[in-house]
């Protein structure tokens, strides 16, 4: 694989986890806030199942210590097109800055257990169709 497909690689799969991420932190807010203006979309069980499992996917890959599999995926290309963050483009180093951040383990994975409460606290108030309180 040359440096330059690495690197389109890895810029990639930056994109996908800028839009993953993006994906849970504006369905923890439409939720609520489409509940209340009565928007069918979060009211979906196929949107609500993915945000979901994509939040306990998240939440699991922390408490087992695990790393990003997104992460791990983007660092290993950026390796191999032998480039360090601060040697990308400007607009992967701001998106890379953002995304990860210089926190320890265990802020992690409050956060993200903090999110997974969050997300099935959502559930019960703001049930799925199917599961829809009366």
């Amino acid at each position: 694989m040359t440096d330059e497909r690495a690197l389109a690689l890895a810029q990639f799969v930056l994109t996908v986890h800028a839009i993953v991420a993006l994906f849970v932190v504006l369905g923890m807010i439409a939720i609520p806030l489409g509940a209340r203006l009565r928007w069918p979309i979060v009211y979906s069980i196929w949107w609500r199942g993915a945000h979901l499992g994509i939040v306990i996917l998240i939440a699991l890959q922390k408490v087992l210590g695990q790393t990003c599999f997104l992460s791990v995926w983007e660092f290993d290309l950026l390796d191999r097109a032998g480039r360090a963050a601060g040697q990308m483009p400007a607009a992967q180093s701001l998106l890379t800055h953002v995304m990860h951040w210089d926190m320890p383990l265990w802020f992690f994975t409050a956060l993200y257990l903090a999110v997974l409460a969050y997300t099935l606290l959502m559930w019960y108030l703001v049930p799925p169709s199917r599961l829809r309180r009366e």
